[in-house]
């Protein structure tokens, strides 16, 4: 806005300086030029106020974009997670392990549960070693007893120039031991 005024006053000066070239007691209308172009040098230079917003804001968009891409990925873990997790409470309910021992429920929940989280890219290592398991096992094994299955998985958040965080992935699914028709 500065900059535009300025140039009108510099276009209507520059008509001016002709007619006034000479005239005494109306001052000097090139000292006001010269004041006026040196201002609108000034106002008028946009290339370094763009070039210092720039550097100014694309570290915080690189953060932004870095860290929505890792919450992303810790999403389509916990996601792969919950499915594991219901897989596991689905199969148990429908094809419950004869012996009340946890230690076979927890084998039973960890392979599906790893299955399915081996199926997600972003999940790297031995997942095996990563879950947590924990089992709420029936009192009995009779029809519509319930259980619970919860499983937790440690993901480290990584983004560049802040603090990594250490993020627990919980799920937790209910069941009931299904009784078939023919039982």
């Amino acid at each position: 806005m500065v900059a535009l005024v300025v140039n009108g006053l510099v276009s209507r000066l520059n008509g001016s300086v002709s007619r006034f070239n000479g005239l005494n007691g109306l001052g000097n209308p090139f000292n006001r030029l010269n004041r006026l172009t040196r201002l609108n040098r000034l106002t008028g230079g946009k290339r370094g106020a763009i070039l210092i917003q720039f550097a100014l804001l694309v570290p915080i968009f690189v953060l932004i974009a870095l860290g929505s891409f890792e919450v992303w990925k810790a999403i389509s873990v916990k996601h792969s997670l919950h499915s594991g997790t219901y897989q596991a409470v689905r199969y148990l309910s429908l094809n419950p392990v004869e012996s009340l021992d946890p230690e076979d429920w927890e084998a039973v929940a960890r392979g599906l549960i790893t299955k399915e989280l081996a199926n997600n890219g972003f999940v790297k290592g031995h997942v095996a070693e990563m879950v947590r398991i924990y089992i709420d096992m029936p009192e009995k094994l009779d029809c519509d007893e319930p259980f619970a299955i919860k499983a937790e998985l440690s993901w480290r958040a990584v983004i560049p120039h802040l603090p990594r965080e250490n993020w627990v992935l919980a799920d937790r699914c209910e069941g009931r031991i299904v009784c078939r028709s023919g039982e």
